[in-house]
Protein backbone atom coordinates (compact mmCIF):
# COMPACT_ATOMS: atom_id res chain seq x y z
CA UNK A 1 0.00 0.00 0.00
CA UNK A 2 1.25 3.15 -0.90
CA UNK A 3 1.96 6.31 1.05
CA UNK A 4 -0.61 8.61 -0.31
CA UNK A 5 -3.24 5.66 0.11
CA UNK A 6 -2.78 5.04 3.74
CA UNK A 7 -3.08 9.16 4.45
CA UNK A 8 -6.56 9.07 2.48
CA UNK A 9 -8.51 6.69 5.27
CA UNK A 10 -6.67 8.87 7.81
CA UNK A 11 -7.70 12.25 6.77
CA UNK A 12 -11.17 11.39 6.37
CA UNK A 13 -11.12 10.02 9.92
CA UNK A 14 -9.39 13.22 11.60
CA UNK A 15 -12.41 15.46 8.74
CA UNK A 16 -15.11 13.10 9.95
CA UNK A 17 -13.74 13.95 13.65
CA UNK A 18 -13.64 17.24 13.69
CA UNK A 19 -17.22 17.39 12.39
CA UNK A 20 -18.60 15.60 15.22
CA UNK A 21 -16.92 17.58 17.81
CA UNK A 22 -18.08 20.77 16.10
CA UNK A 23 -21.63 19.65 16.28
CA UNK A 24 -21.19 18.58 19.85
CA UNK A 25 -20.22 22.10 20.71
CA UNK A 26 -22.74 23.78 18.91
CA UNK A 27 -25.57 25.60 20.96
CA UNK A 28 -29.42 23.23 20.89
CA UNK A 29 -30.98 24.31 18.31
CA UNK A 30 -34.10 25.11 20.16
CA UNK A 31 -31.55 27.52 21.74
CA UNK A 32 -31.03 29.20 18.90
CA UNK A 33 -34.39 30.25 18.53
CA UNK A 34 -34.42 32.84 21.40
CA UNK A 35 -33.02 36.40 21.05
CA UNK A 36 -33.12 39.00 22.76
CA UNK A 37 -35.99 41.16 21.59
CA UNK A 38 -36.51 44.67 23.71
CA UNK A 39 -34.88 46.43 26.12
CA UNK A 40 -35.60 49.56 28.16
CA UNK A 41 -32.00 51.05 29.84
CA UNK A 42 -34.19 53.72 31.68
CA UNK A 43 -37.49 51.84 32.67
CA UNK A 44 -40.59 52.00 31.51
CA UNK A 45 -43.95 52.91 33.46
CA UNK A 46 -45.33 49.94 32.50
CA UNK A 47 -43.05 47.02 34.02
CA UNK A 48 -40.66 46.77 36.78
CA UNK A 49 -41.18 49.34 39.24
CA UNK A 50 -39.31 51.51 36.52
CA UNK A 51 -36.42 49.82 36.51
CA UNK A 52 -34.05 48.62 33.86
CA UNK A 53 -35.71 45.50 32.26
CA UNK A 54 -34.61 43.35 29.40
CA UNK A 55 -37.17 40.68 26.91
CA UNK A 56 -36.34 37.93 25.66
CA UNK A 57 -38.71 35.87 22.76
CA UNK A 58 -38.55 32.51 21.41
CA UNK A 59 -39.85 32.40 18.25
CA UNK A 60 -38.87 28.24 17.93
CA UNK A 61 -41.74 25.45 18.21
CA UNK A 62 -40.25 23.46 21.57
CA UNK A 63 -40.25 25.08 25.31
CA UNK A 64 -36.35 26.50 26.05
CA UNK A 65 -34.82 25.73 29.47
CA UNK A 66 -32.41 28.92 29.71
CA UNK A 67 -30.94 26.86 33.00
CA UNK A 68 -27.03 27.86 32.62
CA UNK A 69 -27.58 30.10 30.06
CA UNK A 70 -25.72 33.63 30.43
CA UNK A 71 -26.86 37.72 30.20
CA UNK A 72 -24.10 40.31 30.18
CA UNK A 73 -23.79 43.44 28.88
CA UNK A 74 -21.01 45.30 27.35
CA UNK A 75 -18.45 44.63 30.48
CA UNK A 76 -18.82 40.67 29.09
CA UNK A 77 -19.37 37.74 30.88
CA UNK A 78 -16.30 38.43 32.96
CA UNK A 79 -18.07 40.73 34.65
CA UNK A 80 -19.51 39.86 38.07
CA UNK A 81 -22.98 41.21 37.51
CA UNK A 82 -22.97 38.54 34.19
CA UNK A 83 -25.91 36.54 35.27
CA UNK A 84 -26.59 32.98 34.93
CA UNK A 85 -29.99 31.66 34.49
CA UNK A 86 -30.89 28.88 37.36
CA UNK A 87 -27.76 30.31 39.85
CA UNK A 88 -27.92 31.03 42.82
CA UNK A 89 -30.84 28.63 43.77
CA UNK A 90 -33.10 29.22 41.31
CA UNK A 91 -34.95 26.99 39.48
CA UNK A 92 -35.60 26.32 35.83
CA UNK A 93 -36.09 29.01 33.83
CA UNK A 94 -38.13 27.76 30.33
CA UNK A 95 -39.53 30.47 27.90
CA UNK A 96 -42.79 28.33 25.74
CA UNK A 97 -42.65 28.27 22.25
CA UNK A 98 -44.01 31.80 20.83
CA UNK A 99 -43.55 33.21 24.42
CA UNK A 100 -41.58 36.22 26.44
CA UNK A 101 -39.58 35.93 29.52
CA UNK A 102 -38.88 39.71 31.07
CA UNK A 103 -36.64 40.23 33.30
CA UNK A 104 -36.77 42.82 35.85
CA UNK A 105 -32.83 44.50 37.35
CA UNK A 106 -31.90 43.43 41.08
CA UNK A 107 -35.21 41.22 41.01
CA UNK A 108 -34.93 37.70 42.50
CA UNK A 109 -33.35 35.48 40.01
CA UNK A 110 -32.99 38.41 37.40
CA UNK A 111 -29.98 39.82 35.93
CA UNK A 112 -27.97 42.72 38.19
CA UNK A 113 -26.06 45.13 35.80
CA UNK A 114 -27.34 48.48 34.70
CA UNK A 115 -27.88 49.07 31.20
CA UNK A 116 -26.99 52.61 29.60
CA UNK A 117 -26.40 54.15 26.60
CA UNK A 118 -23.86 53.14 24.80
CA UNK A 119 -23.86 48.98 26.16
CA UNK A 120 -24.99 46.20 24.55
CA UNK A 121 -27.19 43.42 26.05
CA UNK A 122 -26.27 39.90 24.75
CA UNK A 123 -27.53 36.69 25.23
CA UNK A 124 -25.38 33.55 25.71
CA UNK A 125 -25.41 29.75 25.72
CA UNK A 126 -23.87 27.31 28.20
CA UNK A 127 -21.02 26.91 26.56
CA UNK A 128 -20.91 30.94 26.67
CA UNK A 129 -21.22 31.53 22.68
CA UNK A 130 -22.77 34.49 21.90
CA UNK A 131 -26.46 33.24 20.77
CA UNK A 132 -27.85 36.84 20.23
CA UNK A 133 -26.93 40.91 21.35
CA UNK A 134 -28.51 44.34 20.76
CA UNK A 135 -25.56 45.29 19.56
CA UNK A 136 -24.28 48.73 20.79
CA UNK A 137 -27.24 50.88 21.86
CA UNK A 138 -27.19 54.89 20.86
CA UNK A 139 -27.13 56.90 24.26
CA UNK A 140 -30.32 57.86 23.80
CA UNK A 141 -32.53 56.04 26.16
CA UNK A 142 -34.95 57.87 28.19
CA UNK A 143 -37.51 57.25 30.17
CA UNK A 144 -40.34 55.12 28.67
CA UNK A 145 -38.27 54.54 25.40
CA UNK A 146 -36.80 50.99 24.59
CA UNK A 147 -34.27 50.10 22.77
CA UNK A 148 -36.62 47.11 20.52
CA UNK A 149 -36.15 44.38 17.81
CA UNK A 150 -38.43 45.49 15.10
CA UNK A 151 -37.92 43.99 11.37
CA UNK A 152 -34.82 43.03 10.86
CA UNK A 153 -32.64 45.99 13.49
CA UNK A 154 -32.99 47.20 16.71
CA UNK A 155 -34.50 51.21 17.09
CA UNK A 156 -35.57 53.06 20.02
CA UNK A 157 -39.24 53.69 20.36
CA UNK A 158 -41.68 55.42 22.62
CA UNK A 159 -44.38 51.96 22.18
CA UNK A 160 -42.84 50.01 25.25
CA UNK A 161 -44.56 46.28 24.87
CA UNK A 162 -43.15 44.05 27.83
CA UNK A 163 -44.26 40.33 27.25
CA UNK A 164 -45.55 41.45 23.79
CA UNK A 165 -44.70 42.03 19.97
CA UNK A 166 -42.60 44.96 19.90
CA UNK A 167 -44.20 47.92 17.71
CA UNK A 168 -42.78 51.17 16.25
CA UNK A 169 -43.73 54.03 18.33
Amino acid sequence: MSRSSMQQPTACYTAALVCVLLLSYAAPLEAQHVFVSEVAASGSGNACDGQDWIELYSHGADPVNLTNYWLADSKGLGDSKAFKFGAGGCGATVIEPGGFLVLCKDAPCSFGFGIGGDDTVTLYDTLKVELHSTGTMPNESEEGKTFALIGDGFNYTDASTPGFRNRPG
